[in-house]
């Protein structure tokens, strides 16, 4: 069985996890390694360091997916020493490594997206939407629409909430009138020609616009296809910073706690606020949520998790009612590396198998006094 190669597995991962949701300063897609390489084994982890290289090395693993990306600034040289040694170790072993950053943030297989799963909310919705959203009108000969809207479907174009491939359909009839130096799909040069078309509908957010349409002329039959472009004052519902949404039923402090046990361990939690306050709703951001909580109080949330909260930050928290909870950067984030490997391990080529890798551990550690 052959083996797909760096760049199919990368392939795989974008049409999950598009490149154009990242934010600007982020740095995300292939790290290190040679697109062309095989991949038996892709390895995950939230985060490389030389401890998880070393166990990615003894499971033969060759390619890495991390979530905090490996290169965040441009790099002046690379060698054996800090702060480029984990850099230089992973090129020298042969190990590729890949990175999917903001842009899995803000999607629902996301960490926030992961959290709101395992706490069951529903009606859930990002806390700060991105992207604008666009409608695409494209005429198609109706022989050829469902190719077409199967191509936009699959980068994207289409997803509304929970559902993907969204379009419509209409009939009618097209005319064109062919150049004598064109070279038409259906009929001749020189001759005007009509043809039944669908009049085909579907949105997509501006940030994939690029995708979309390199997919709509790769897969369109004509070699000038028409199409129209429409801004929406509406946005996407199911991309964005964070995650709000309502429990089935209403619990404690100490009963989110107990779900947060069973899935990572308390570690390092600390909470804030009104601890015995009965709880209707949360927003929960994974990573650093700053800057976030005023929206998440603005949609009615009666929590807030998130990691790196600040005390002043937690401070004007409590004092507009919300109760806080601060799981630490890598306690907000991890649950989303399992969710990773379940996702991807039915999607690549059978030839490559799909591993958990150990993450690194929170700096930040407990200590007493003797």
């Amino acid at each position: 069985m052959e083996k797909p190669a760096v760049s199919d597995i990368a392939a795989t991962i974008e049409r999950l996890v598009p490149l154009s949701y990242a934010a600007e300063w982020d740095n995300v897609g292939l790290q290190v390694g040679d697109p062309t390489g095989p991949v038996e084994r892709l390895g995950i982890t939230l985060e490389l360091s030389h401890s998880v290289l070393d166990e990615a090395l003894s499971k033969n693993i060759d390619l890495i997916l991390t979530h905090h990306p490996l290169i965040f600034k441009p790099l002046a040289q690379i060698t054996p020493y800090r702060p480029t040694d984990l850099v230089y170790r992973a090129i020298t072993e042969g190990v590729a490594v890949y990175s999917a950053h903001t842009n899995l943030d803000v999607l629902d297989i996301g960490p926030s997206g992961v959290w709101a799963s395992i706490f069951n909310l529903r009606d859930c919705v990002p806390v700060e939407p991105v992207g604008d959203l666009l409608k695409l009108v494209v005429f198609v000969p109706r022989t050829q629409v469902e190719r077409v809207r199967q191509s936009l479907g699959d980068v994207g174009a289409g997803h509304i909430g929970k559902y993907s491939h969204c379009a419509f359909y209409a009939d009618g009839t097209g005319s064109f009138l062919p150049a004598e130096t064109s070279d038409p799909y259906i009929g001749q040069r020189g001759e005007l020609t009509e043809v039944e078309e669908v009049r085909l509908e579907t949105v997509l957010p501006s940030a994939l616009l690029g995708e979309v349409l390199s997919a709509l002329y790769d897969a369109h039959p004509y070699e000038e296809p028409a199409f129209d472009l429409y801004p929406l004052k509406n946005t996407r519902t199911d991309v964005g910073m964070g995650r709000f949404g309502k429990l089935d039923q209403p619990t404690t402090i100490d009963g989110l706690l107990k779900t947060i046990e069973n899935v990572m361990g308390l570690g390092p939690v600390r909470v804030a606020g009104e601890e015995d306050r009965e709880i209707h709703s949360m927003a929960i951001c994974g990573g650093k949520g700053e800057g976030l909580w005023q929206k998440a109080h603005q949609l009615g949330a009666d929590v807030f998790l998130s990691g790196d909260m600040s005390y002043h930050e937690v401070f004007e928290m409590v004092r507009a009612g919300l109760v806080a909870i601060d799981l630490g950067h890598v306690g907000s984030e991890v649950p989303v590396v399992s969710a990773m490997k379940d996702l991807l391990k039915d999607r690549v080529p059978k030839a490559c198998s799909v591993i958990e890798l150990s993450s690194p551990p929170d700096p930040w550690h407990d200590r007493q006094k003797d």
